[in-house]
Formats: C-alpha cells, sequence, structure tokens
C-alpha cells in the first residue's frame, strides 16, 4: 500500500513510505540499477517522462513481454520509451523540448482563456447577470498559471483545477483548448537514463550536446564500467588496469572522466553518487537535479555481475559500493552552478578521506583479480598507475572545496589571511534541523563581522581540512539512543580512526556546543561529548568549555546557546554589544506581486490532507477550568490508514486579528500576493507564492515566544537608542518567560526595528505542527479519526491569559471546517495481542490506551486470541476524570 502521507517522501526515510512506480525487475540478483531507478519513481514516479537508452536497463525496463513499470492508485506512472542505443540523448532531449513546447502553449491559453473572461465576465440571462465560468474555475487557472514551473504547486494545482476544468471546458475555445493539454498542467519530470557504453562512447555527443543545451532534464548513468548487456566488452568508462573483453591482459588507458569534464562548462547539475555508501547524498542530488533549471547529470555507480564479485553480487554490491568510496575508488561529490551565483562554492566533496586501501578492494573483483593471477608484474605496474591516478583525482576535487587549505603556502598555525579578515570552520551534525538553524546563525553573526567563515556539514570535512584548520567550531545534536546525526555519521568515523597520530590537531583551537534533552539520561549530548573528547585526544586546544542547549529548558535549546554564544565571541576577541552597521543578511527575495482577487494560493506542505470536522462537543462543564474537546474528523473519500497508537500532525492557524499590527506596517491587506524566492541553493519548505494573510497566520509563529537570537538581529534594526536598550534588557532577562511577549508584542514595543519582510521570514521561527494521539481504532471508526483536546491556558505575571496556539485554533473551530493535517506512525512499541497489557494514561495521554482498547475488543469478538488488558488513569481532579471515563463505561461492560 502507498502510505506515502505518514512522511514527507523527499526524504530517505519518508520516500520508502512512497509506493515504488518500478516494481519487479528482471534484473541480475543484486543488480543495483533498478533500486537506483526504483528510488526515483517514488520521488516523482507519477509525473515522469522516460527516455531509455538500449542497453541493460532496456531489457529489464522494457522488454514487450515483460513491464516493470506501474501506476498509481490514480492511473499515474512513468511515461517510458526507448529509441536507438547512439540516440538516447537526442531522443530524450527531444521529447522534453516538445513536451516544453506544449506547456509553453497551455501557459498562453490559460492566460487567453483568464483575460477573455475579464473582459466577458458576466452575461445576462432572464435579466440576471452570472459569470460565463465559475470563479471557482477562474482562481484555479490563476493559480496554477503563478506556479506553472513549480513541480509540487503545478501538480497540486491540478488536483485542485481538474474536477472544475472538466465540467466547463465547453464554455469556451480557450479553455476546450486547454483541455486537450490537460496532461501538461503538471509540471513533468524529464529524465534520460542508460548505461555507460551509452554515455561515455556511443552516445557521448549526444550527451554533450544537451549538457550544453539550456533545456530542463535530468540524466542518470548508471556505470557498470563495461558493456554489461553484450558480455562485458571495454568502455571508455572501464578503469586503468581491468581485464574485459578487448582487454584480455588488463586496460592500459585510464577512465574518462565524464563528471569533470561537464563540470568545466560551469552551467550544468553533476552529481556522483553510490546509494550503497551514501543513499542520503545519493537523495539530496536527486532533489538538486530536479530542482535545478538546466540539464542535471547523476553519475550513478553500477556494480556489475561481469565485474565477479567475490560472494556474488546479490549479497556484495552494497559493500562494494561502501568499499569503492571509502578507498578512493569512487568519489561523491555534488556541482550546483546555483551556488556560484549566490557567492557560494558550487562544489561540494561528499566523499570522507579515504580509509580503506585500494588493493582490498581490487583483489575482491575477479576483473582486477584475474591479472593479478596471470601478470603480476603487470598488475603491479598498472595498479600502481591506478593509485596514483585516484590520488590525484581526490586531490584535485579537494582543491575544488577549499583552495586556500590545500595550497602549500597555507598557513595552519595562522588565523587571519592575507587580507586580513580572520578564518574560522563551522562544523555541524543535525538530523532536525536545530544545529544546523545555530551553526548557520553563528555563521551570519561572525561573518558580517568581518570573518571569513567556512560553513558545512560535519561529513563533508575531511581530515585534512581538520587538521589544517586553525580554528573550529563544532556543533552537534544527538539522535535515538546516543547516536551520531546522519550528517556527522562519516566524520566520527574518521576522527575516531585509532590510527591517526594523537598530535594530529596540535595546531587546532576548538569549542563544542551540543544539543539535546537531558530526560535522555547518560546519552544527553553524548555525541558531543564524544567530539570533545577525541579533539583533545589528538592534542586539539580547547578554548572555551563544552556548551549544551537543552530541550527541556523554558527556551529549549535556545537557552543553552544564549548562555554560551557571548562567552563564544568573547573568547573569539568579538564585542557582541558592539554595533555592527551592516544588517544581517537577507535569505529571501520578498516582491508584492499583486492583490490576490483570484482566491487564496494553496499552501503546500507534503503529505497533509484536509479532512472536514465531523463531530465536536465540550467533554468538560463550560465553567470547568480545563476545557476538554471529543473531536471527531471525517476520513470519508480519503485512502488513510491508521493504527493504534498512531498520531495526528495538525498545522494550526494563529488568530488573523493577532497580527493586524504588522499587517497596517507593511500596508499589506490579508489578500496581498507575496512572491518569495530564496536567496540560496538550500531547499526550503517556504511556498514560493502566498498571500500575506497565510505568511503572517499559517507561516511565521508570530504569536510565539520570541528568541534571544531573534531579539538579538532586531536590534540592528532599532534606529533609536532607547529601544535598543529595551531589547538588550530583554535580552538579558533571567526568566524571559515571565510576563510571555509574542514576536508581535516586542515589534510593537520597537516601532523603529520593524525588519523588512525578507528578515522578518529568516528571523521569526516557523509555526510547528502539533501531535495528538488517535483516540480511536480504525477497526471500530473506519471512515473518522477521533481525538481528546484538551485547551492549554495559563497566566502570565500581569495577570493575563494566554491560550495555546492548536487548542486555541481548534476550539473556534465549527463543524465542517477543514483541518490541515498528516499522519504519523506510533513511536510508542503496541503490545503482542496475546499478551497481557498494562496501560497507563494520564489525562488527555489516555487517546491512546483507548484506541488500542478499541482494538483488542474489536478482534476478540472476531475470536482473536487477546490478552487481558488494565487501564490505570489518572487527571487532575473529579470533574475531569469524571468526563473522561464517559469514554470507557461500554468498553468495560462490554469486556
Amino acid at each position: 500500500p502507498n502510505r506515502a502521507h505518514l512522511m514527507d517522501r523527499m526524504t530517505v526515510r519518508g520516500s520508502q513510505f512512497s509506493k515504488p512506480l518500478c516494481e519487479f525487475a528482471g534484473v541480475c540478483d543484486g543488480c543495483p540499477q533498478s533500486a537506483y531507478v526504483k528510488l526515483i519513481t517514488q520521488f516523482f514516479g507519477e509525473r515522469m517522462v522516460l527516455a531509455n537508452g538500449v542497453g541493460c536497463s532496456t531489457v529489464w525496463g522494457g522488454s514487450y513481454s515483460f513491464n516493470p513499470y506501474t501506476t498509481d492508485h490514480q492511473g499515474r506512472g512513468p511515461a517510458w520509451s526507448s529509441s536507438l542505443f547512439e540516440d538516447n540523448a537526442e531522443f530524450g532531449y527531444g521529447m522534453a523540448k516538445a513536451n516544453g513546447v506544449r506547456r509553453r502553449r497551455l501557459l498562453r491559453v490559460v492566460e487567453e482563456a483568464i483575460k477573455y473572461e475579464e473582459q466577458y465576465e458576466e452575461e445576462e440571462e432572464n435579466g440576471v447577470l452570472r459569470r460565463k465560468v465559475s470563479k471557482d474555475l477562474i482562481e484555479a487557472l490563476n493559480m496554477w498559471k503563478e506556479g506553472f514551473q513549480m513541480a509540487d504547486i503545478s501538480q497540486q494545482q491540478w488536483e485542485r483545477l481538474a474536477p472544475l476544468l472538466e465540467k466547463e471546458y465547453t464554455k469556451n475555445d480557450h479553455l476546450t483548448e486547454a483541455w486537450k493539454l490537460k496532461d501538461m498542467f503538471p509540471k513533468p519530470s524529464q529524465w534520460i537514463i542508460g548505461g555507460d557504453g551509452w554515455a561515455y562512447d556511443i552516445g557521448f555527443g549526444g550527451l554533450d550536446h544537451v549538457m550544453m543545451s539550456s533545456e530542463d532534464v535530468n540524466i542518470l548513468v548508471m556505470d557498470n564500467e563495461l558493456y554489461a548487456n553484450t558480455g562485458g566488452q571495454r568502455s571508455k568508462a572501464t578503469p586503468k588496469g581491468a581485464v574485459a573483453k578487448f582487454a584480455s591482459s588488463g586496460k592500459d588507458e585510464p577512465k574518462k572522466d565524464i563528471g569533470r569534464v561537464f563540470m568545466t562548462y560551469g552551467s550544468a547539475y553533476v552529481a556522483s553518487v553510490a546509494y550503497g555508501a551514501s543513499m542520503s547524498q545519493f537523495v539530496t542530488a536527486l532533489r538538486e537535479a530536479e530542482q535545478f533549471p538546466g540539464p542535471s547529470l547523476i553519475i550513478a555507480y553500477s556494480p556489475c555481475i561481469e565485474h565477479g564479485i567475490k560472494g556474488g553480487l546479490g549479497g556484495g554490491a552494497v559493500q562494494e559500493m561502501r568499499l569503492a568510496v571509502a578507498s578512493g575508488y569512487w568519489p561523491l561529490y555534488r556541482y550546483n552552478p546555483i551556488l556560484r551565483s549566490l557567492g557560494q562554492n558550487p562544489f561540494t566533496l561528499d566523499t570522507p578521506r579515504v580509509q580503506a586501501e585500494l588493493r582490498e578492494l581490487l583483489l575482491r573483483e575477479n576483473r582486477f583479480e584475474q591479472m593479478h593471477r596471470k601478470f603480476p608484474e603487470r598488475s603491479a605496474k598498472l595498479w600502481s598507475e591506478l593509485k596514483l591516478q585516484l590520488g590525484n583525482r581526490m586531490e584535485t576535487l579537494r582543491h575544488h572545496v577549499e583552495p586556500v587549505e590545500h595550497n602549500e603556502n597555507y598557513k595552519a598555525n595562522t588565523i587571519s589571511n592575507e587580507d586580513g579578515h580572520k578564518r574560522i570552520l563551522i562544523l555541524y551534525g543535525s538530523e532536525t534541523g536545530n544545529a544546523q538553524g545555530v551553526a548557520e546563525d553563528l555563521s551570519r553573526n561572525l561573518h558580517r563581522r568581518g570573518w571569513n567563515v567556512n560553513l558545512m556539514e560535519a561529513d563533508q570535512c575531511h581530515i585534512d581540512l581538520l587538521s589544517n584548520s586553525s580554528l573550529v567550531i563544532i556543533i552537534m545534536s544527538v539522535t535515538g539512543k546516543g547516536q551520531f546525526p546522519q550528517n556527522s555519521r562519516n566524520f566520527w568515523k574518521s576522527i575516531s580512526d585509532p590510527s591517526l597520530p594523537q598530535s594530529l590537531l596540535s595546531g587546532v583551537k576548538f569549542a563544542v556546543f551540543g544539543l539535546g534533552d537531558r530526560s535522555y539520561g547518560s546519552n544527553f549530548c553524548k555525541t558531543a561529548s564524544l567530539v570533545e573528547s577525541r579533539l583533545l585526544n589528538m592534542g586539539a586546544q580547547q578554548i572555551l568549555v563544552r556548551g549544551v542547549g537543552d530541550d527541556m529548558d523554558p527556551e529549549k535549546y535556545e537557552s543553552g546557546w544564549s548562555n554560551w554564544e557571548p562567552s563564544l565571541l568573547q573568547n573569539l576577541g568579538v564585542d557582541e554589544n558592539e554595533k555592527i552597521d551592516s544588517k544581517p543578511m537577507a535569505l529571501f527575495n520578498v516582491s508584492v506581486q499583486s492583490q490576490s482577487s483570484t482566491g487564496h494560493p494553496i499552501l503546500i506542505r507534503r503529505g497533509t490532507k484536509e479532512l472536514s470536522l465531523k463531530k465536536k462537543h465540550l467533554a468538560t462543564p463550560p465553567h470547568n477550568a480545563r476545557r476538554i474537546y471529543h473531536l471527531e474528523l471525517d476520513l470519508t473519500g480519503s485512502d488513510w490508514q491508521y493504527s493504534a497508537g498512531d498520531i495526528l500532525v495538525i498545522y494550526p492557524t494563529a488568530p488573523l486579528d493577532t497580527v493586524t499590527y504588522l499587517m497596517d506596517r507593511y500596508g499589506w491587506t490579508t489578500d496581498t500576493l507575496l512572491n518569495i524566492k530564496p536567496l540560496d541553493a538550500k531547499p526550503t519548505t517556504l511556498p514560493h507564492l502566498l498571500t500575506a494573510g497565510q505568511l503572517l497566520t499559517e507561516v511565521l509563529d508570530l504569536v510565539g515566544r520570541p528568541t534571544r537570537s531573534f531579539l538579538r538581529k532586531l536590534m540592528s534594526f532599532a534606529t533609536f537608542e532607547n529601544e535598543r536598550e529595551l531589547l538588550k534588557q530583554m535580552i538579558e532577562e533571567t526568566n524571559p518567560r515571565s510576563e510571555h511577549l509574542t514576536y508581535v508584542d516586542v515589534l510593537e514595543q520597537v516601532p523603529s526595528a520593524l525588519p523588512p519582510p525578507e528578515h522578518l521570514i529568516e528571523m521569526v521561527n516557523r509555526i510547528k505542527p502539533r501531535y495528538y494521539s488517535i483516540a480511536s481504532s480504525q477497526s471500530v471508526c473506519p471512515k473518522s479519526i477521533q481525538l481528546d483536546v484538551v485547551v492549554n491556558q495559563w497566566k502570565s505575571a500581569s495577570g493575563k491569559i494566554h491560550t495555546g496556539l492548536c487548542s486555541g485554533y481548534l476550539e473556534t473551530l465549527d463543524v465542517g471546517s477543514l483541518i490541515t493535517c498528516m499522519i504519523q506512525p506510533a513511536i510508542l512499541p503496541v503490545p503482542d495481542l496475546d499478551r497481557p497489557a498494562v496501560l497507563v494514561g494520564l489525562g488527555t495521554g489516555v487517546a491512546p490506551m483507548r484506541a488500542l482498547i478499541q482494538e483488542r475488543m474489536h478482534l476478540s469478538k472476531l475470536g482473536k486470541k487477546v490478552g487481558p488488558t488494565v487501564l490505570y488513569y489518572g487527571c487532575r481532579n473529579k470533574i475531569q476524570s469524571s468526563c473522561m471515563k464517559r469514554n470507557f463505561p461500554s468498553m468495560s461492560k462490554e469486556a
């Protein structure tokens, strides 16, 4: 089943909840080719247009008697076709050009339809004026037009538009033509795929032509390093020293490096990947390639049965990829030209330092090992040349990352470079984005003060860069049971190598800040502690005691960071209170596009749906201090499935009246249409097009508590000294939550400090979804989801009553209102059905227990063996207790 709604499918984990639209491929046992294509279909399959070069991938992907490609529940899937072996690039390029022409034609038709309706908006029928075309259809067409080039928006707008257009396309000629082009409303994801025989040899001219074009097309080269489908002949992708047909004594020439060839063009996206070595790097490359507005090339290492891997390809392909990357045989990198236009390095080297011997890899493969047996002297010569070639290639790639550090004239023991700017390396390991946000804030702060900052994920830092850096700050979070985040595990593996010299980092000064949750006991900030100890063991000098950010603190990790950062800046010789003339760096460009008279854009949140509020009743007496509501959401028409213990994730909206001050200050109305473009190449969840009302009530958490980071940044916008002093007092307040000021409250108190919208978006936290345990079992309530929600209210020092954002939002909703939400899998283990279960629930925390009891009772009625179940329940008072017990009398009686 397709469970894509449970997760963001554009992640490693989330993609596996999405139905693959390439299944049952008839590949050799263990061949990675179908795995690469399968994952791409899990990301983009419903809108893929695929040109397949003749070779292995056409044998398993397009045989007449067998087709592994399929469709989703709506009948959408990859549109597959194949041409000749030698012209695959031209064939796919022509498909992309044709689809581009058709889409641009559709755009003109839609614009003409809207213009036509605006000119002849109303007609008279029986003396009554009516619209020829419904307002809903015009709104949907306008919104699709605004998101024409954005895949997510065009897809979601088409789902809204399709039923409206189907009803009304006969009302004028423009709509009729638009209906004929309806397959072009979603933006196609154009792919050209094939092997190395096509890409490196016979079809290279066509590939070069496409890579020099400006067409938005993605290319996947599955590199077998030989002609696999025709019996294992050598190709230009075959490495030096390997045995293949027409190279029986080992190939003399080095492998052609098409990645580096196409990077020299400077206008195309290029990535080298191996999913067995780093699935997260492959997924990142897929996302970036699809988002890049031009040709993209992904070169994917694909060990082949013709390599003669010891132990077989079935169990050895993944291990082979890992060893190939670890030995430097196959580098992992990404080249994104967009970064250059933003003043950033377009090249990212994802390969950690060489950690394995090349010889170990070569002896695992018969294509190398057989020459070693037959021609030992020749193999020694060629293997030595291969090792030198690979070493030179890796050194060249490292020069692309940080040319200064790899220059022989670079002085490791200097903090300032020749232009007088102080240099610093900031590394972060982040699972949810918190550590990354802290590192980026520090980077921007130092950059504004004239520092030369090198910011990167910890895994991107090889040991040579670390040892050649004189000043390093590491921001490290922790995940699971004391584990390193995904983007820092290779870093930890590389620095914990016991063979490294103890004095390797003797010229390095460092500081470490950890993020965690002290309720996890000994695992609290464990990763930061490990890094700190390891750097000290290798001779590095610690300039500041390790800082910790605790999610249990009033301001979560912000509390610890706000106390630690000033000490860090002081140790770096930075005066934190020094007035900086430059404003914080803007990360977005915001422009007012128009007054949105045609309705609101859809605010896209991956994996969510809008469910109707079916029932709502107050479970406690109206006068009770803590109000509890029982809600029921309608699943009719939805394919969602949930299990006992699952969670409903709800995206709340702030009341519009709480942000009227900002609306007035910016001169916006609720329907002012804003065009928001990120100024860097990092993926963002922020929509490119939305109204001012949506930005201020659905995206930015302006009724939330401001962070100290926000207050510090706000100081740079304040023009009056008394307002700067007030902000300084707020920053130094030991109990910043005593009065519970919101972002809006602070902005009202310092009116001169109003930041431009592009800064406001970066400075204010996003509204985070709230999580509610589902209180029902789908086996008992197949078409609904039930929740028990307590309204969260508290009194501040001044006596003012505050209400939680989400519970207040749910309390104001009427039956029939739509709620944006998604289902998340259970985080607590569900006891086996036949085993006794002791359940403990406090307050509304009894909700998942209620669902579990419902399910066990239902299965018991069906004849299943169910173990005895005991529930212990507790709450604040008898009134609340009695209202919550109403959920259980019938259950107790039946049980």
